[in-house]
């Protein structure tokens, strides 16, 4: 969620920076194009939070939180937000949206152990967890979450993930890679299985028959993308894209 929320707060600095006076109609009608974990952050800016990862963590509402006011406005804009105004369209490829299995494994542990959201903080989130353990679940007792965990199907924040719905009018789309051999022997591109990249009501979905390490790569990804994107433009210079 902290990478969420800080791009979140990018797309409206770049607003901000280079059309102030919001006169240009592109600048809120964004394309995000996420590879893997990627899309998940993608996911991430044309979902309504409302309170369902709140729920997944804590067992009473943020008020009852024991916290420093900077402490607490950061829970807030992690597990509180809208989806960005300025998202139009969506490209997810090879995203694992009920998780992937190498999560469990020695992958997952590693990048987990890489990724720290708290840094120099995670004394902070440590006396955060110690002053509210009634409060939070246990499975954020001994470390904050990182993007890592929503890789994990049976993470309580995965599956909140999956319960957010979308902003009504913007489009997805979906490359779906076919090329590896999975852990049960099911479809898909050797760390994402076909069944978790798929995504329902997507405008378009394209199956590349390659490894998840290949698929930005592909030149079939890469003319899908470039097919997505020029429709976009088209779309957009006939208003019909809101």
């Amino acid at each position: 969620m902290e990478s969420a929320a800080k791009l979140r707060e990018q797309l409206l600095t770049v607003r901000e920076q280079f059309d102030p006076e919001c006169q240009d109609e592109a600048m809120s009608r964004m394309v995000l194009v996420g590879h893997s974990m990627g899309g998940l952050i993608a996911r991430l800016q044309v979902t309504y939070s409302y309170d369902v990862l709140w729920r997944h963590a804590a067992k009473k509402p943020l008020q009852a939180v024991r916290a420093t006011p900077s402490m607490r406005e950061r829970l807030e804009r992690d597990f509180f937000f809208d989806p960005s105004p300025l998202v139009a369209r969506v490209v997810f490829i090879g995203t694992p949206h009920q998780g992937a299995t190498m999560a469990r494994g020695l992958v997952g542990r590693l990048a987990s152990s890489l990724a720290r959201p708290f840094g120099s903080e995670k004394g902070q989130f440590r006396q955060l967890i110690d002053q509210n353990r009634d409060i939070f679940y246990d499975y954020l007792w001994n470390s904050p979450p990182t993007s890592i965990d929503l890789l994990e199907p049976e993470n309580p924040l995965a599956q909140a993930l999956s319960q957010m719905p979308f902003r009504h009018g913007v489009r997805l789309h979906s490359i779906v890679g076919t090329g590896g051999t999975m852990l049960l022997g099911e479809s898909g591109d050797g760390v994402v299985p076909v069944s978790s990249a798929r995504l329902g009501n997507v405008s378009s979905e394209l199956l590349v028959p390659v490894r998840h390490e290949k698929l930005h790569h592909s030149p079939a990804t890469i003319a899908e993308l470039t097919r997505i994107l020029r429709d976009h433009a088209v779309e957009s210079n006939s208003g019909s894209v809101r």
